[in-house]
This record gives C-alpha cells, sequence and structure tokens, in this order.
C-alpha cells in the first residue's frame, strides 16, 4: 500500500501517491504553482523552501535527489470563490478587476507536466488588455498538459498573445483538453486553446467552444497562430470568430511551415477581413492538412475559402471537405480561396458548389479528385470511393456545372485513411452516416457526428434531432 506519510512527519504528503506529481487542492496551491515552474515540488512563495515529499527518489551523480515532475489537479476548481454567481472584489484573486496573474507571466516559462485528471477550472477570469501572452498559463516550453476542462462564460482580455490554456507555447505537448471560451484580443494571435504555438508543439483531442472577438491578425477557434513544426490531430473547434484584420480560421487563423493538421474539424462561423477560412485563415509552406473538414460560414473581403482561406507554396491537402457559405469577393473558393495551384498538392477533396454559392476553387482539378458537388451528392455516398455507376445519386443534373468525367470516384480512397490496430485490424477515420448525412471523424470508437449542435455527440444523445435549447 502506497503511504501517503512516507517521511512520518504527521503531514500528508505533497505528492502522497507518489507518482512525481505534486497535488492541487485549491486555488491557491495552483497559484503557488508559479513559484516553482518545473514542478519539482511545492514552493508556497517565491525562493522559498521546496517541499517534495512524497515525491520519487532519483540518483544523480551518486547523489540521492527527492523531486517531482509537475502537477496534478485533484478536484474542480472555481474563481467564482463565494458561489454568488458574480466576479468581483468579493472573490479570491480578482486582483482589483485584472483577474487571475496567468502563470509564469513576467517571470519565465513552466516547464513541467499540468495533469488535469478530467477536472475542471471555472469561471477563469482575467481582464489584462495591456498585457501579453494571457491565459491560465502565460508562457509554456517543453511542458505537457492534458485531461484539462476550462470554463469561461466572463470575457478574457489580453494584447497579444491570448488564449484559455495559454498565451505562447514551444515544444509542448497537449491532450485531451477542452475549453467553453469567450475571448477577446485588441492586438494579435488569439486561439480557443492556445495564442502562439511557435514551434514542436503537438496537441491530440483538444476541442473549443463558445466565441472569439479579435481586433488583431491571427486568430484561430483552437489555435491563433501555428509557426512551425507543429501538429495538431483530433481536435475540433465550434467557436464563433470574427475578426477585423486578416489570418482568421475556424480551427487555426495561420499555419507557417512543415505543420501537419489531420482528422480535424471546425463548424463554427467565420468573419475576418483577408485570409479567411472554415478551417485555416492563411497556410505558408510545406504544410499537410489530411482527413479534415469545415462546415461554418466564411465571410471576408478577399482571400476566402470554405477549407482555407490562401495558401503559399508547396503544401499537400488530402481527403478533407468545406460545405459552409463563402462570400463573394476578391480571390474566393468553396474549399480554397487563393493559391491553390502551383507546387501544392491537393488531392481527393471536395466542396459544395450549391450551398457556398461557389463553383470554383483555386487550383481545383478532376485529375486529382479535387473538385466541388452538390451538398445532396456529398451527403449521399455512404461509403468511400463511390462512383456514378455504384450510387446513381452521387451525380445529379446540378452537377452540370463543374463538367465531371462519368468515372470520377467520390471521396476517393478515402478508406485508407485511417490507421492499423492490434491483430491486423483496421480502424477507420471516417465515418460517411446515411445518404443524407456528410461524413464526419471518428476517435476510439466514437463516431463524432452531432445532428443538432448541442454539444453531444448523436451515439450520447437522448435527442439526436432537438437542439438543447427546444426541449
Amino acid at each position: 500500500d502506497l503511504d501517503p506519510d512516507d517521511n512520518a512527519d504527521g503531514v500528508i504528503d505533497r505528492d502522497s501517491d507518489h507518482d512525481g506529481l505534486i497535488e492541487i487542492h485549491n486555488l491557491a496551491e495552483l497559484d503557488a504553482i508559479r513559484n516553482n515552474l518545473q514542478g519539482t515540488g511545492f514552493t508556497q512563495e517565491l525562493n522559498g523552501v521546496v517541499d517534495s515529499s512524497g515525491c520519487p527518489r532519483y540518483f544523480i551523480n551518486g547523489q540521492s535527489i527527492q523531486k517531482c515532475i509537475g502537477y496534478e489537479l485533484m478536484e474542480d476548481l472555481d474563481f467564482d470563490t463565494n458561489k454568488d454567481e458574480k466576479l468581483n472584489s468579493a472573490d479570491e484573486f480578482y486582483h482589483g478587476g485584472l483577474g487571475w496573474l496567468p502563470i509564469g507571466l513576467n517571470v519565465t516559462i513552466f516547464s513541467g507536466i499540468f495533469e488535469g485528471n478530467n477536472h475542471t477550472i471555472k469561471n477563469l477570469y482575467i481582464q489584462r488588455r495591456d498585457e501579453n501572452n494571457i491565459g491560465l498559463f502565460s508562457t509554456l516550453g517543453n511542458a505537457e498538459i492534458r485531461n484539462l476542462h476550462i470554463e469561461i462564460p466572463n470575457r478574457i482580455d489580453g494584447n497579444n498573445s491570448v488564449g484559455s490554456l495559454v498565451g505562447f507555447s514551444s515544444a509542448s505537448h497537449f491532450e485531451n483538453i477542452s475549453a467553453n471560451i469567450n475571448l477577446f484580443s485588441k492586438s494579435t494571435q488569439i486561439g480557443g486553446l492556445i495564442g502562439y504555438a511557435h514551434s514542436n508543439n503537438i496537441m491530440i483531442n483538444c476541442r473549443t467552444e463558445g466565441t472569439i472577438t479579435a481586433g488583431g491578425d491571427f486568430v484561430g477557434g483552437l489555435v491563433g497562430q501555428f509557426l512551425n513544426h507543429n501538429s495538431v490531430s483530433h481536435s475540433y473547434s465550434t467557436v464563433n470568430l470574427t475578426s477585423s484584420t486578416s489570418y482568421t480560421g475556424g480551427l487555426i487563423g495561420q499555419a507557417g511551415s512543415n505543420n501537419t493538421i489531420k482528422m480535424s474539424y471546425a463548424t463554427g462561423t467565420v468573419k475576418g477581413h483577408v485570409s479567411v477560412g472554415g478551417l485555416i485563415g492563411k497556410i505558408l509552406s510545406s504544410n499537410t492538412i489530411s482527413t479534415s473538414y469545415a462546415t461554418g460560414a466564411v465571410q471576408g473581403s478577399g482571400n476566402q475559402g470554405g477549407l482555407i482561406g490562401s495558401i503559399d507554396d508547396n503544401n499537400i491537402i488530402l481527403y478533407s471537405y468545406a460545405t459552409g457559405a463563402v462570400n463573394p469577393g476578391s480571390n474566393v473558393g468553396g474549399l480554397i480561396g487563393y493559391g491553390g495551384g502551383g507546387s501544392n498538392i491537393i488531392s481527393n477533396s471536395y466542396w459544395a458548389t450549391d450551398n457556398n454559392a461557389q463553383l470554383i476553387s483555386s487550383g481545383s482539378s478532376d485529375a486529382t479528385n479535387y473538385v466541388g458537388l452538390t451538398l445532396a451528392s456529398l451527403q449521399c455516398a455512404t461509403s468511400a470511393s463511390e462512383t456514378a455507376a455504384a450510387n446513381g445519386c452521387v451525380f445529379d443534373s446540378g452537377n452540370v456545372a463543374v463538367d465531371l468525367p462519368a468515372a470520377l470516384a467520390l471521396y476517393n480512397e478515402w478508406e485508407l485513411a485511417g490507421k492499423n490496430i492490434e491483430a491486423g485490424e483496421f480502424e477507420p477515420y471516417w465515418d460517411f452516416g446515411t445518404s443524407q448525412q456528410l461524413p464526419v471523424l471518428i476517435k476510439d470508437g466514437i463516431v463524432r457526428r452531432d445532428t443538432d449542435a448541442d454539444s453531444i455527440f448523436d451515439q450520447y444523445d437522448v435527442y439526436i434531432d432537438i437542439p438543447l435549447g427546444d426541449r
């Protein structure tokens, strides 16, 4: 059995289960993380005594050293500390209206583990309009955040690099993170979870819902700006975004170079100025986007597309689609607004010609199965690689304008998008539903189909066709 007091001092160890993570039970202990950003032990005040009781021991240079490697949340935390459903001076950490001071702000980076244990941080409140790197954490480097939910019913305000979880991140890992958000930035780089993901960040199974309003560039439902060598997979956003400037996307505002976005989607409405996309506002070079989609309406004044607003060179886009309405303007396309040709490889990807009122998409080609179809045709296929010979509804009279060849296969080779699991079995990433539904993604056996857009997937929803507000 574990001994929660292994040093026999009559006090429960800071790491009572000896898993290398300091236990956080309240907001005061959460606040103390800023005093030890590596998580080696609990430190009550900056430069204070480090309490590593219960932490594992390591032998380094012949010496036994006891230390932890991060923190774990042991229960839900609520910034409405007096439970009056108001956030004001009666609550701890209100700080004269400024709200929570992001962990690491103006000091250094957090580089440990933060294990949420599937708990929720409620009513996170930050009003620091003139400060950068705003979120629960300010700056992360070589950190790992996992299994956490954040609720922000009141608006978080910041200047540059604003996210519900973290403002700026580099070389960090995020998994099973969700947030219900209301964010505002008067300047640049604002994302549902991360404002600015600089490089070598990995995001798996992350999701956001809510609203974002921004006065600057790089605005995304999940990440504002993905710079280089980052990846996101099995993630999605239903956030509705409004930006007055450029690079606005339902999932990511801008992706720089050598990033990978796969098995991810966005469904929120996206409003911006230039380079506006249902999934990504703009991508630069050598990025790969695969097995992804966007269904939200897109509005801009130039370079807007149902999936991506504009792209530069040497990018790969595979097994993806867009169905959201795209408003008319300069360089507008059903899937991609501007830059789809040249050295970019775009194949087996589609857009709804009637639903978004766009018969064209930059760089489209019958030869690579990058074409537009009616929404009814995109819905009617119930499996991958369907042809007109196999399913007569795939090509109806509404497709004459795009001059489709008779042998074209809808969702061509999408059955190859999946992974090999134990015993040689293959797990597909797409579920095609009925002949009146669009394909959606699958994660761990869960079909991510939400017919009534109530944030409950159909297989768990008692009222599949009735939104929460109408029950």
